[in-house]
């Protein structure tokens, strides 16, 4: 008595008429160790950040205590960047890669949920663990999970792949654009700091009254540095450390986290 009432005979076996929906997650995944990999937080706003939690990408309004749920991919998300200039009016946009044979690159709108661009599988392989937008917007940046953990830049915008390049024989735990230039970006890497700028190989010739480029010239490479640590940068055996993080800051130099605790400043290539 008070009870649901029994189901027709029409209704049994059916499938119920209702769907689960989800509501809220708690916590997210800081770390993946097997990978030797952490998993940042993109800031969209003041109060307004995004997360990755197991396939999922979660965008948090603390003022509200609100979440919203980017569901696009189906393994574990590894990298959630932020753009901090976002073409379009009022946009927020976010890019997200994951772990996967052929992981799934995705350029999504924070504020809806809803799929901007999808990249071009079979860029990278085993997994995206970095991603990150040029300060204009334009350009963006992944790293994979590759025995080379190589490195792509994109025209995310056209779904074009620009150029790639080896990035380092270990785990990267950090990727970021020089605040003035989208042709330099940086890997923060175990005992490793290496810079990237795009450059035109040799051979590549623009402007009238020069000769056309030979088809197998690619318009631009990614050369590469390595960081020189020194004595400041070495860690108490001697060797570099190994770095967790990297920003920029507006005058153009880098900065990054050591495993230490020690954050080292570089002028170019020097800590």
């Amino acid at each position: 008595e008070g009870g649901p009432a029994p189901a027709s005979p029409a209704r049994r076996g059916a499938a119920p008429d209702v769907r689960l929906e989800l509501e809220h997650v708690y916590g997210y995944r800081a770390a993946h160790p097997s990978l030797n990999l952490s998993s940042p937080v993109a800031v969209l706003g003041p109060d307004t950040i995004a997360y990755a939690a197991a396939a999922l990408c979660v965008v948090l309004d603390s003022a509200r205590n609100a979440q919203r749920f980017f569901a696009g991919h189906d393994d574990d998300v590894l990298c959630v960047a932020a753009c901090p200039s976002a073409p379009g009016a009022g946009r927020r946009l976010l890019a997200s890669g994951q772990l996967g044979r052929r992981p799934r690159l995705y350029v999504w709108d924070g504020d809806s949920c809803e799929v901007v661009v999808a990249l071009p599988e079979g860029a990278h392989e085993r997994g995206v663990c970095q991603v990150a937008f040029s300060h204009d917007g334009a350009r963006l940046a992944s790293v994979g999970l590759d025995t080379q953990r190589t490195v792509v830049l994109w025209d995310w915008r056209r779904r074009a792949q620009l150029v790639s390049a080896k990035g380092h024989t270990d785990a990267v735990h950090g990727l970021a654009f020089h605040p003035a230039s989208p042709d330099v970006l940086c890997l923060a890497c175990v005992k490793a700091f290496k810079v990237f700028q795009t450059e035109q190989p040799p051979g590549h010739h623009k402007g009238p009254g020069t000769s056309p480029p030979l088809l197998s010239t690619p318009a631009m490479v990614l050369a590469k540095r390595s960081g020189v640590f020194g004595r400041l940068g070495a860690g108490r055996d001697g060797q570099p450390q190994t770095l967790l993080s990297v920003a920029f800051i507006a005058d153009g130099h880098a900065y990054t986290g050591c495993a230490s605790g020690d954050v080292l400043g570089w002028w170019g290539t020097e800590a």
